[in-house]
């Protein structure tokens, strides 16, 4: 996915990523997400990235990201364990990501 340059007046790229599992593959969904976890944290220029699942509908997942810049998050785009995760998700989400970036006020 392209990034769409939306930097914030403080410079940085807010991203938030909206996943939706089938329901028969929630678990599935989380192991993926464990696993895109630590090397999303550990890539240079990643602020902060969390991921927390709905309480009242398991299953639906939003990541809340935050990036030095657009570079940074274009890297984690094209890192391979972004492609792997991607690749394992693929028959397990109700549908395609949502991933937009936000600016914050």
């Amino acid at each position: 996915m392209a990034s769409v340059h939306h930097e914030s007046e403080d410079g940085m790229h807010h991203v938030m990523a909206h996943v939706e599992a089938r329901p028969q593959a929630v678990e599935a969904v989380r192991r993926v997400f464990d696993d895109l976890l630590a090397p999303s944290r550990a890539e240079p220029g990643c602020i902060d990235y969390q991921v927390f699942e709905d309480g009242t509908q398991p299953g639906r997942f939003v990541t809340v990201e935050c990036w030095a810049d657009t570079a940074a998050f274009d890297a984690h785009m094209a890192s391979a364990h972004v492609a792997a995760a991607f690749a394992a998700a693929q028959d397990l989400l109700a549908q395609p990501p949502h991933i937009a970036p936000y600016r914050r006020w």
